[in-house]
């Protein structure tokens, strides 16, 4: 019926529908009011139908808009990638030393050590945390939340391919879904970091390239009243 509806209603100009509307109601508050000279016996039924014709046309107008705004209105998922990115001649962000934390915070893939991901990726590098200190490896073995250690540069280099292949197999999870596509072709430039409970993988430089809205603006303004060190705008915002 919905559809039916819709068709019938997308195939009129919005105009006859702002005609139609404001007669058929003119009509009926002719009717309620007695401006109109009509038999006492069909002034209700008349007044009736009169509001249930403006209710069809209503129901079909709002069924025409939202039609027309769902075939308008980009992927909500991709509305703000490269693609299909809006063009924005100048992008003003405010407290952006707070957006700065902010962006890194939801670019970063975070696993809790009961991830299934967690243990292979310990083993993997096993033998390089170890060397850093056989202790906190201990520790960390042992799920002491408050001892870290970072992967070593080379030793990410050289087997982010296998970290890539490794989290490519839950990147569906939770932990993963959202972070995954941003970062699945960066691991090489990201940091990692071991606790008792939990790995980070982290960009070393967001990956705002990704967003056309942002990478794409003719000028950035940034804005902040409590910067004490301007180089967060170097490595957090890509300035």
């Amino acid at each position: 019926m919905r559809d039916a509806l819709s068709k019938l209603f997308n195939a009129l100009p919005s105009d006859v529908f702002s005609f139609v509307a404001g007669a058929v109601f003119s009509a009926a508050i002719n009717l309620a009011t007695a401006r109109v000279d009509l038999n006492k016996s069909l002034r209700l039924p008349f007044g009736l139908l009169a509001v249930a014709t403006f209710g069809f046309i209503v129901l079909g107008f709002a069924l025409k808009t939202a039609r027309e705004a769902a075939t308008e209105r980009p992927n909500p998922k991709q509305a703000y990638f490269n693609k299909i990115s809006d063009a924005l001649p100048t992008l003003l962000m405010d407290d952006s030393h707070a957006c700065s934390d902010a962006i890194r915070e939801a670019c970063s893939i975070r696993l809790p050590k009961a991830h299934k991901a967690y243990q292979p990726m310990l083993d993997l590098f096993s033998s390089e945390l170890q060397y850093q200190g056989a202790g906190s490896f201990a520790d960390i073995q042992n799920g002491k939340y408050d001892t870290v250690l970072p992967v070593p540069y080379w030793a990410w280099r050289d087997r982010h391919a296998e970290v890539t292949n490794l989290l490519a197999k839950y990147s569906t999870d939770d932990a993963l879904k959202f972070i995954w596509p941003l970062l699945k072709d960066d691991l090489a430039e990201c940091l990692c970091v071991f606790s008792g409970n939990t790995i980070e993988i982290a960009p070393y430089l967001p990956p705002l390239s990704h967003f056309g809205s942002y990478a794409k603006a003719d000028f950035r303004v940034f804005m902040s009243a409590t910067i004490t060190n301007d180089s967060f705008l170097v490595r957090g915002l890509e300035t």
